[in-house]
C-alpha cells in the first residue's frame, strides 16, 4: 500500500549485537543438561555470571531442552538460543526468584502482586544486554498450563522482564506460552525488538510486548499472536513517560487488542508511530485509552491492513469509577490530542478465535456491530484527530433502536464504568464512527461500505466542535438515515461527500425531537451522577485518610493455656506482665484453639484458613528437611495482605517445609538423628553444594516479601535463613553438649560456633527493625512473628536464668514475655501502635517433657484447668492463649467466651481489607470481626482439631467428641475400654466425665457432623471442595511413648 502520511520520527540507534563475540560461554560447560528434566538454573546462571565477569559476551543455549527457573541477565551479556534449542520455564514456583528489587509502580498499581517480581529471565539496572535466537523460550503457561493451572494465581511468572535497563536487544527468537505477560520493559531506554515471534494466544494475561516508562523503542518485523494486548505501552509512575516509539512491519493477531496505548497510565505517552502492519482476528485494533489522567499525544498509525477486527479504532478519554492504582479518589479524566490514522484498510467483524475476555465466541454478536469511536466525558475534549485515506468495510446489522440512542454516552459516564472490552457492548448509534465531546476531527477520502442493511447513520455524535467531512463516500445495501446524525455540533464542514444506499438521503441528518429530549435528560442525569460519584469518592477519601491497620501476629511455640497470669490467676506462678498488659488493652478469648496439638499442622491452618488434616499431614509434623506443605496456589494471610498493598514479612520459625536441594542418595550426610558424628570432607562438600543454592517454596513463595529466621531451632540446619538462602554454609555437626544440654532433639549440619541462646533475641532485633522501616516508609505491614520459644531447646539467656524461681522452662516463658513487650514497645516508639492490630497466640499447649510434674508440684499448672498438654486431643493440647488488641475497635479488657480458631484470622483479615476470598481458599475460616466490634454472638457452630496421632476432636456448641479412647497423643490416662469420648465442656471443662455411653444419640449426631465436614472439603459456607488426600477419619491409636516428667493428664 502506498504511504501518503508519515510524521517525522527520531530514529533509534541500533544496539550492537554480541552474536559474533569471541567470548562465548556454553551452558553445558557449567553443568547444564538438555534432557527436558534437569533444573538448570544454577548452571545457566553460572555461565551468565562468568561471561559478565570478563566484560561480556554470549551465553549459548545449544540444541536440547533446558529447563530453568529465574535467570538474571547481566550487563554486556547476550543470551543466545541456538537453532533447535528450547529454554523451558520450570513448572515449580520455587524455581522463580522473588527477591528482586521493588518495582517502582508497586505503590501506584493495586494489581501489583508477587507475580510481577517473578519471571523466567529478568535484568535490573543493566546495559547492553540481549536475547537472540533462532531458538525458543517456552514458559509452559499456555493451553496446557503446566505452570500454574489456576489462571488467577497471583504468582504466575512473566517470561521476560527488564527494569531500568539501557541498550536492550531482543531479536530473532520465539517466545511461547508465558504464564503471564510475555515481555515487560520497565523504565528502559534504547530497546530494539526485531523478528520476534510470540505465541501466547492461550495464556491468561498473555500480553505480548508491554512497556512502562520507556524511551526510544523500536519494534520491527515481529509476528505476534497473543491472548491479551499484543503491544501495550503503559505508565505506572507519574514521573516516567513513554516516549519515541517506532513500530513497523508487524503481523498481529490477538484475542484482545493489537495495540493498546495508555491503559491505567498516569504519565504521558507521546511520539509513537505504527506503520506497515497487519492485524487479523483481533477483538480491537487500535485502542487509545486515557482513563487514569494521562496525556496521550502525537500518535500516528498508517499503512495498516485489518481483517476481522471487531472495533478497529477506539479513542477513549475517561476515568474509572475508582482508580486502578489503589487510590479511592477518582483520577482526573485523561487527555488525548494529535492522533493521525492514514492509509488504513479495514474489514471489520468477529473472527473465529476472539472472545477470550468478552466471553462471546464465534459470531461475536453484538460485538460485530461495534464501530470506531472517539469519546470522552463532559467538560473534556479529545482534540485534533484525523482519518485520511481509510477504506472501512463493516458487517452492518444495526437496529432502529440503536440508531435512536444518541444518549448512549450515558453508559460511558455511569459510575459502573470499568468494562475492559468496550463501554458500549455494541449499542452505538453509528455504523462507522461515534463522536462525543470532541474538537477538531477530520475525515478525508474515507470509504465506508456496509455488508448488511443497517438502520443507523454512518456517523453519529453529540457535542462536537469542529468537524470536517471531505470526500467521504458511504455505501449501504439498503436505505440509511444519512451520512451523519449530529446533535449540538458546531463548525461542521462538509465537502464532496456522498451516500449510496438506493435512496436519496441527506448527508447531515438532524436528530429527532425525542432524541434531543433524551440528550437533555442525559446531561441532567450525568451532572447529578457526577455529583453522586464525587460524594462517594469524598467519603472514600475520608476513609482512606485513616491508614490501613498494620497486622502483627506473634505466635508462641508450646506455650500452655495456663502459662499466662491473665489466664490462670490462681494456679499460674510465672510472671507475664507484658502479655497480661496486652490482654488488658484488648480482648482475651477463653475458648480459642489451634488446629492441632503440635506445631506444623497449626501453622498451616493459621496461615491458610484451612484445616491441616485436609492435606497429606494426617498426623505428626513436617519432618527434618521435609517437603513444602503449602501448595503453590494456596491463598494465605500474606497473599491477602500483599494484594491489599501491604508489606509482608515472616520472622521466626517456619516449619512448613522447603524444597531442599538435597539429593536422596546424600540424605544420610545431612540427617543423622540424635547423634553428633565426626564431620568429614564428604559431609562438608555435600553441605557446601546443597546449602549454597536457594531453597525454594518457603515463606517468600507464599506471599511474604521477606523472611528471616530458623526453620526449626532444635533441628538442622543450625543457621539463620534469609529469604531463600542460608546465611552461611554449615561446616560441622552440632556439638553433642548442645544436643544434650538444651534438648536440641536432632543433630545435623551447623555453622561453626553456632549457639542456641542468640536465636530469640535475633528475632526480636529483626522484628523491631522491620517495624521501624515500615513506619518510616508509611506503608501498612503484616508481620508474622512465629517465635521459637518456649519450645525446646530451653536456651535461656543469662539475664533470665533463674528469674522465675521454678525451672528453665518458666525462665524461658519470662524471656518470651519480655521479647513480646519489646516488640510492642517498638510499635509505641514508632507511633504506629494505635493503628496496629496485634494477635498473640500459641501453636499448641505446653510440652509434657519440660518438667511438668515438677512445675505442678511447685504450684504452676501450664494447662490451667484443662486436661492434657501438647500433642493431645484433650483441651490442654490445643486450647491456647488467644489475645487480640486493636485500638479504637476492640474494647480494652474485654473477655470473649465464643469458640474461635486460628484458622479464622484469614477471613478476618480479608474482611478488614475488603478482599474477597475465592471459593477454594480459607475453607475453614470465619471472620472474627463481629466479635472484635463487640457483638458477643457465635461466629462458628463447630470446630475441629487433632492430636499428634491424627485423632480428631470435634466441637459443636459445648459438646466435644473424640472418636477414640485416650488422648491420641502423649497424654496418659483415660478409659481405654470406651471407643469414643463425649464431653459437655460447659459443665466439665476438665473432661473428667465421658458421656458417650449415656448419650448415644449425641454421639451419632457428632459423628455425622464430622463425616460431613470431612466430605464437604470445607466447614464454612461455600461450594464443596476436595481434600488433598483421603482423610483418615478414625486413626488407630496405640499407647504413646512417655515423653518425660509429667503429672497425670487428668489433672
Amino acid at each position: 500500500m502506498k504511504l501518503t502520511f508519515l510524521i517525522p520520527f527520531l530514529l533509534l540507534p541500533l544496539v550492537a549485537s554480541h552474536a559474533a563475540s569471541p567470548n562465548t560461554f556454553h551452558i553445558t560447560t557449567y553443568g547444564a543438561k538438555g534432557d527436558g528434566q534437569t533444573i538448570n538454573t544454577a548452571a545457566i546462571q553460572k555461565a551468565i555470571d562468568a561471561c559478565h565477569a570478563i566484560g561480556g559476551g554470549t551465553v549459548l543455549v545449544p540444541k536440547g531442552v533446558f529447563v530453568s527457573g529465574s535467570l538474571q541477565l547481566r550487563s554486556r551479556v547476550t543470551l543466545q538460543i541456538a537453532q533447535d534449542a528450547l529454554l523451558r520455564g520450570s513448572p515449580n514456583i520455587a524455581d522463580y526468584a522473588i527477591e528482586t528489587a521493588e518495582l517502582h509502580w508497586s505503590a501506584y498499581w493495586k494489581f501489583a502482586a508477587s507475580q510481577w517480581k517473578q519471571c523466567l529471565i529478568y535484568a535490573e539496572d543493566a546495559e547492553e544486554i540481549g536475547i537472540e535466537g533462532p531458538g525458543t523460550i517456552d514458559g509452559q503457561g499456555g493451553r496446557e498450563r503446566k505452570v500454574f493451572p489456576n489462571a488467577n494465581d497471583p504468582r504466575r511468572p512473566m517470561l521476560i522482564r527488564f527494569v531500568s535497563c539501557r541498550k536492550v536487544t531482543v531479536r530473532h527468537v520465539n517466545l511461547i506460552d508465558p504464564a503471564s505477560f510475555t515481555t515487560f520493559f520497565v523504565r528502559s531506554e534504547d530497546v530494539h525488538i526485531e523478528r520476534v515471534t510470540i505465541r501466547s494466544r492461550h495464556s491468561p494475561n498473555g500480553d505480548g510486548l508491554d512497556f512502562d516508562g520507556c524511551r526510544r523503542v523500536r519494534i520491527k518485523d515481529c509476528d505476534l499472536a497473543t491472548g491479551d494486548d499484543a503491544i501495550g505501552p503503559k505508565t505506572f509512575h507519574p514521573d516516567w513517560p513513554n516516549e519515541d516509539f517506532e513500530i513497523s512491519g508487524c503481523r498481529i493477531t490477538s484475542r484482545w487488542h493489537a495495540i493498546r496505548i495508555g491503559c491505567e497510565s498516569i504519565a504521558p505517552t507521546r511520539r509513537l508511530t505504527l506503520r506497515d502492519c497487519t492485524f487479523t482476528q483481533c477483538q480491537g485494533g487500535i485502542k487509545i485509552e486515557a482513563n487514569e489522567g494521562a496525556l496521550l499525544e502525537d500518535l500516528s498509525f498508517s499503512g495498516i491492513e485489518m481483517n476481522k477486527v471487531c472495533q478497529p479504532f477506539m479513542v477513549l478519554a475517561s476515568r474509572f469509577a475508582f482508580s486502578a492504582h489503589g487510590k479511592s479518589t477518582r483520577p482526573p479524566v485523561g487527555r488525548i490530542r494529535k492522533v493521525r490514522f492514514a492509509e488504513i484498510r479495514v474489514n471489520a467483524g468477529v473472527g473465529d478465535d476472539v472472545g477470550l475476555q468478552t466471553g462471546k465466541e464465534g459470531n461475536g454478536d453484538p460485538f460485530e456491530r461495534l464501530c470506531a469511536a472517539v469519546v470522552t466525558r463532559p467538560g473534556n475534549r479529545i482534540e485534533d484527530v484525523s482519518f485520511t485515506n481509510i477504506e472501512f468495510t463493516h458487517p452492518g446489522g444495526g437496529t432502529a433502536e440503536q440508531a435512536s440512542r444518541l444518549d448512549v454516552g450515558e453508559l460511558l459516564e455511569s459510575s459502573n464504568y470499568l468494562k475492559w472490552a468496550t463501554p458500549f457492548d455494541g449499542e452505538l448509534p453509528a455504523s462507522a464512527l461515534y463522536l462525543r465531546h470532541v474538537k477538531g476531527v477530520r475525515l478525508e477520502n474515507v470509504r465506508i461500505t456496509l455488508e448488511k442493511p443497517d438502520a443507523r447513520a454512518f456517523i453519529a455524535g453529540d457535542d462536537i466542535e469542529g468537524l470536517t467531512l471531505q470526500g467521504v463516500l458511504a455505501r449501504s445495501p439498503a436505505p440509511v438515515p444519512g451520512l451523519a446524525k449530529l446533535a449540538d455540533a458546531r463548525d461542521v464542514v462538509e465537502i464532496d461527500c456522498r451516500v449510496d444506499c438506493g435512496a436519496n438521503v441527506p448527508v447531515l441528518v438532524p436528530p429527532t425531537e425525542g432524541e434531543l429530549l433524551r440528550l437533555t435528560e442525559l446531561r441532567t442525569r450525568s451532572a447529578a451522577l457526577d455529583q453522586e460519584i464525587q460524594q462517594k469518592a469524598d467519603q472514600a477519601d475520608a476513609a482512606e485518610r485513616k491508614p490501613k491497620p498494620n497486622l502483627l501476629i506473634i505466635y508462641a511455640d508450646d506455650l500452655g493455656y495456663g502459662d499466662l497470669q491473665c489466664y490462670n490467676p490462681g494456679r499460674g506462678k510465672i510472671p507475664t506482665p507484658h502479655l497480661d498488659k496486652l490482654a488488658a488493652q484488648g480482648m482475651r478469648f477463653t475458648d480459642g484453639h489451634s488446629s492441632s496439638g503440635v506445631c506444623s499442622p497449626s501453622r498451616y491452618t493459621l496461615l491458610t484458613g484451612r484445616y491441616h488434616w485436609r492435606t497429606r499431614l494426617q498426623n505428626g509434623i513436617v519432618g527434618v528437611f521435609g517437603a513444602p506443605l503449602i501448595a503453590p496456589d494456596r491463598v494465605t494471610i500474606a497473599t491477602v495482605a500483599k494484594g491489599a498493598g501491604y508489606r509482608t514479612a515472616c520472622i521466626g520459625k517456619w516449619h512448613l517445609g522447603w524444597n531442599w536441594p538435597i539429593p536422596a542418595d546424600q540424605r544420610p550426610l545431612f540427617d543423622v538423628g540424635k547423634t553428633s558424628p565426626v564431620t568429614t570432607d564428604a559431609h562438608r562438600a555435600a553441605w557446601r553444594k546443597a546449602f549454597s543454592q536457594p531453597i525454594g517454596d518457603g515463606p517468600t513463595a507464599h506471599g511474604f516479601d521477606e523472611y528471616f529466621g530458623v526453620d526449626i531451632p532444635n533441628w538442622p540446619p543450625f543457621c539463620f535463613i534469609e529469604n531463600s538462602r542460608l546465611l552461611g554454609v554449615p561446616s560441622e555437626f552440632l556439638p553433642a553438649p548442645l544436643l544434650e544440654q538444651n534438648q536440641a532433639s536432632i543433630g545435623g549440619p551447623a555453622l561453626q560456633g553456632w549457639k542456641l541462646e542468640p536465636i530469640l533475641p535475633a528475632l526480636g532485633d529483626r522484628a523491631t527493625h522491620f517495624i521501624a522501616e515500615q513506619a518510616r516508609a508509611g506503608q501498612p505491614f503484616l508481620l508474622y512473628l512465629p517465635l521459637t520459644s518456649p519450645h525446646t531447646p530451653l536456651a535461656v539467656n543469662q539475664a533470665w536464668r533463674g528469674r522465675s524461681g521454678l525451672n528453665e522452662y518458666a525462665d524461658l516463658v519470662m524471656e518470651t514475655d519480655a521479647l513480646v513487650g519489646r516488640v510492642l514497645q517498638s510499635l509505641d516508639d514508632r507511633g504506629v501502635a494505635e493503628n496496629t492490630l496485634v494477635v498473640f497466640t500459641s501453636d499448641n499447649g505446653c510440652a509434657p517433657y519440660i518438667g511438668l510434674s515438677d512445675l505442678e508440684t511447685m504450684g504452676h499448672h501450664p494447662s490451667g484447668p484443662l486436661r492434657g498438654a501438647k500433642a493431645d486431643a484433650w483441651e490442654g493440647g490445643h486450647r491456647v492463649p488467644f489475645i487480640i488488641r486493636w485500638p479504637g475497635t476492640v474494647k480494652p479488657g474485654s473477655v470473649c467466651g465464643q469458640l474461635v480458631q486460628q484458622s479464622d484470622l484469614l477471613a478476618t483479615f480479608a474482611e478488614m481489607l475488603g478482599a474477597k476470598l475465592p471459593d477454594n481458599a480459607g475453607e475453614d475460616s470465619v471472620s472474627l470481626l463481629p466479635l472484635l466490634q463487640g457483638r458477643d454472638q457465635p461466629v462458628r457452630d463447630h470446630g475441629v482439631g487433632t492430636s499428634i496421632g491424627g485423632t480428631p476432636a470435634l466441637r459443636s456448641g459445648s459438646w466435644k467428641y473424640i472418636p477414640a479412647p485416650g488422648s491420641g497423643g502423649w497424654g496418659k490416662g483415660g478409659d481405654q475400654s470406651q471407643p469414643v469420648q463425649l464431653y459437655n465442656l460447659d459443665e466439665d471443662l476438665g473432661e473428667t466425665r465421658n458421656l458417650a455411653a449415656a448419650r448415644p444419640e449425641k454421639v451419632a449426631e457428632m459423628k455425622a457432623l464430622l463425616d460431613q465436614l470431612i466430605a464437604n472439603g470445607r466447614s464454612n459456607p461455600g461450594t464443596t471442595q476436595k481434600n488433598d488426600v483421603e482423610v483418615v477419619r478414625y486413626p488407630r491409636i496405640t499407647t504413646p511413648k512417655n515423653r518425660g516428667n509429667r503429672a497425670d493428664d487428668s489433672k
